[in-house]
């Protein structure tokens, strides 16, 4: 007895000790590892950010060279670079409302037109900034032959202390048409003034080196840790002309990590107090259970005597029978002095010898192991007193008894229940071979109910409906409202036989409407008048046919709209310059017209009176303005659809910033509609493959669709942003309570052209573009409209694959 004392405190304590050691390596290893993960996550989260920031910077700069390097009067300039326009446009005040460094501009032949420098910590004119002079002719070749979209804008390393941000454009016309005159170039210098505004803009602690630090390629970020204080992340900056390069450090404070330590060793402290408690209970319950094993035996007998099901007990060394109760006695038709004479080798086939022989050996040693418990050992072939066979469903516990191993047997008598499921199972079986194998759907229908009665694993697959879920409805529930009346006349003039009827409209679970060719035959079903129906999807088929048709109609569509914008930009170009020459004018005219209106008592112009003339013409000038831009803006909707992206422009977007971003731009209109603006964006969105900007017009477009369609203040318009991690998608999700659509208009709206607001100034262009736009991202955009309720728009999108982490 103290000796097993002994062992089983031994075997706790060794428990404890394991289970502590694996907890600190499970925290180690899972624990502090995704705390390391979250810390790594978030410093590459706020790199991207920081690059973002730099990156919207040069955008910001690109654009506003290319007003400057588009514009009639520079390219005037270029033709006679004689004149004072760039010194009069350039001046100390522009250098400083802009935060330039230096403006230049170059001849084709690389002549320097114009060049000067500016000071803006000094505020003052100064020398072109260090390294920029003798890049210019590198600079003004980026551009190849000076097309509009050759503008392009960068970072520039290794001429001075400071980096600097450049822009380059060729010098075109304000209709961006050529042949180009030139290069004009922006600069502004990244001192450690312009650095430290950029951190108080993106709320880093960041810096630029001249030189790369990570020594990786260009835009992958390499994590960097100080010790238990700081984590940077460093990724390399690409020079604009390719030959130098320096690198951007973001660095944070690792409280991440601190904090997922501190609770770590707070686990493990509870850890081990709960086990050493633990502990202390197992080893008093484990004595405790074996002072408690004899009484069990007693109770085992006690149970044994008066069961129903035949039992017996033989000892697992001579396998003979030391005890028997009275249902085996009249079960197997034995006597209890004839049962104790035999083994339990008696009741079996001569060929069970050794295979009952094994099972006892394996059974004994699990019992010694201390697994006593009950277990079922099949369906054992067994014979009676007069030779007759029986099958009996056999369960064993081993157990000690009077110092020695033996078994308690139970032998169920299941030979009648076996004939009967065998029978039963040959006759279904011929049924369900032929039923649930079937490669198309396929079920049963009951003809008075119409309820489902059966079917096969096809029909579950194509319409996501459960097997309980299908035999608890009728076939009008996979119908679409407006065919109910037309099954119901179907049902009733179906002839008895295989009949051909068509094709059928089904709605699966999820709300797909497929398409299907019904083949069915009337059979009995369980003494009942029945249907075996057996449907055919051709959705993808009649699909793909009115796919074709609408990409034949696009394609023309497409190829008309690019002739026709380009037809309308140049003359609507004319006007918009031409109205604002006008609107100048008559700015400039209109204090001369007034003292003489004035002086002589009334001036007519055109036959109105400058009075009227004053408040009018301005007015109409402005109007005329608006129509010419509502114009060009129609042309540039016209280009968009017959202008396919460039997937190889394509860069990682954060969607959760394309939403932020779209909703900042859009307040305004939210504002002016009164929305009740409700939003759910989880907090890490995973990236997507594609362009920022487009996106960013796609989301916008939804925005405004959805103020637009609600009728009154006070509504709601909800946005959403969500990942679908398991199907690698990331789904936006705007919903309003507007008018919503009406279903006959659902299946038009992305059509080229079409709109339900044309009263109100509706182009028709903005779906079709955004539709375009999506699907050339590789995703989907789903509409779903009830009218009088509202109206959610689903826009899906694959995300950007995860870079598998190396061991």
């Amino acid at each position: 007895m103290v000796s097993d004392r002994r062992f089983r405190l031994l075997w706790v304590v060794g428990v404890v000790v394991a289970l502590n050691l694996i907890a600190w390596i499970l925290a180690d290893r899972f624990i502090l590892a995704n705390f390391r993960q979250l810390e790594e996550e978030r410093i590459r989260e706020q790199t991207v950010r920081a690059l973002n920031i730099l990156g919207q910077d040069q955008e910001y700069l690109r654009r506003m060279l290319v007003d400057e390097a588009y514009w009639d009067e520079t390219y005037a300039f270029a033709a006679a670079p004689g004149s004072t326009v760039m010194a009069d446009n350039f001046t100390g005040d522009t250098f400083e409302s802009n935060r330039l460094s230096a403006v230049v501009v170059i001849a084709p032949d690389g002549k320097l037109l114009f060049s000067r420098g500016y000071d803006l910590e000094a505020r003052r004119l100064a020398a072109l900034p260090a390294g920029l002079a003798e890049r210019l002719p590198a600079l003004q070749s980026l551009l190849g032959n000076g097309q509009a979209d050759s503008a392009r804008a960068g970072l520039l390393f290794g001429g001075g202390e400071n980096p600097l941000m450049v822009a380059v454009a060729p010098i075109l016309t304000t209709a961006a048409t050529g042949p180009s005159r030139g290069a004009m170039i922006f600069a502004r210098t990244l001192t450690p003034g312009k650095i430290e505004k950029l951190k108080s803009l993106a709320l880093l602690d960041l810096k630029i080196h001249l030189a790369s630090q990570s020594g990786g390629p260009p835009g992958v970020i390499t994590l960097v840790r100080a010790g238990d204080e700081t984590i940077s992340g460093h990724v390399d900056l690409p020079g604009i002309l390719g030959r130098h390069r320096g690198s951007l450090e973001v660095t944070t404070a690792r409280t991440i990590y601190a904090s997922g330590r501190a609770s770590v060793e707070y686990f493990l402290g509870w850890v081990l107090a709960t086990s050493l408690m633990f502990g202390c209970l197992f080893y008093w319950l484990l004595d405790h259970m074996a002072r408690q094993s004899e009484k069990g035996i007693s109770r085992y007998r006690l149970l044994f005597n008066g069961n129903p099901i035949p039992m017996w007990v033989y000892d697992a060394q001579t396998l003979q029978f030391a005890d028997i109760n009275d249902a085996a006695i009249a079960q197997y038709g034995y006597s209890r002095d004839e049962f104790k004479s035999l083994t339990i080798l008696d009741l079996r086939p001569d060929s069970d010898a050794e295979v009952v022989r094994e099972g006892v050996s394996r059974l004994i040693a699990d019992g010694r192991e201390g697994q006593v418990i009950p277990r079922a050992v099949g369906v054992w072939s067994h014979r009676r007193k007069d030779g007759s066979p029986l099958e009996a469903e056999v369960s064993v516990v081993p157990f000690r008894l009077n110092g020695r191993w033996s078994v308690l047997a139970s032998a169920l008598d299941v030979t009648e229940k076996l004939a009967a499921e065998k029978a039963l199972r040959s006759s279904e079986d011929r049924y369900r071979q032929l039923f649930q194998n079937a490669p198309l759907p396929m079920w049963v229908v009951d003809m008075e109910s119409l309820r489902y009665r059966d079917v096969n694993q096809t029909a579950i697959d194509k319409y996501g409906y459960s097997r309980e879920e299908f035999l608890a409805m009728t076939i009008m529930d996979i119908r679409p409202p407006e065919d109910i009346e037309r099954l119901r006349e179907s049902v009733f003039r179906a002839k008895t036989g295989q009949e051909e009827v068509g094709n059928w409209r089904h709605r699966c679970k999820d709300g797909r409407i497929l398409e299907v060719e019904i083949v069915l035959r009337d059979i009995p079903f369980a003494g009942r008048s029945a249907r075996l129906v057996m449907a055919n999807d051709v959705t993808e088929k009649e699909n793909l046919r009115r796919e074709a048709d609408q990409a034949s109609r696009l394609a023309a569509l497409g190829e008309l709209a690019a002739g026709v914008a380009h037809e309308i930009n140049n003359p609507n170009g004319m006007i918009l310059i031409n109205l604002g020459l006008l609107g100048d004018f008559f700015r400039d005219a209109e204090p001369l017209l007034e003292e003489i209106w004035r002086r002589e008592g009334g001036v007519s112009l055109a036959g109105l009176d400058f009075g009227l003339l004053r408040r009018e013409l301005p007015e109409a000038i402005a109007e005329m303005q608006k129509g010419a831009r509502k114009v060009r803006s129609i042309v540039e909707d016209l280009k968009n659809f017959a202008r396919p992206a460039q997937s190889d422009q394509f860069e990682p977007v954060s969607i959760g910033e394309v939403i932020e971003t779209s909703l900042r731009l859009t307040a305004s209109a939210v504002k002016k509609a009164g929305a009740l603006l409700v939003t759910e964006i989880d907090k890490e969105l995973p990236p997507v493959m594609g362009s920022f900007q487009r996106l960013e017009q796609v989301v916008i477009n939804l925005l405004l669709n959805g103020c637009e369609a609600l009728p009154e203040p006070g509504r709601e318009l909800a946005v959403a942003g969500r990942a679908l991690e398991d199907k690698g998608l990331v789904q936006i999700v705007v919903r309003d309570q507007g008018v919503g659509i009406r279903q006959e208009d659902l299946s038009k709206i992305f059509d080229l052209f079409f709109t339900t607001k044309r009263d109100a100034g509706g182009t028709g262009l903005g779906l079709s573009v955004s539709d375009r736009i999506v699907r050339e991202h590789g995703g989907k955009l789903k509409y779903d409209s009830v009218p009088g309720q509202g109206t959610t728009v689903t826009l899906t999108l694959p995300v950007l694959p995860r870079p598998k982490e190396k061991d």
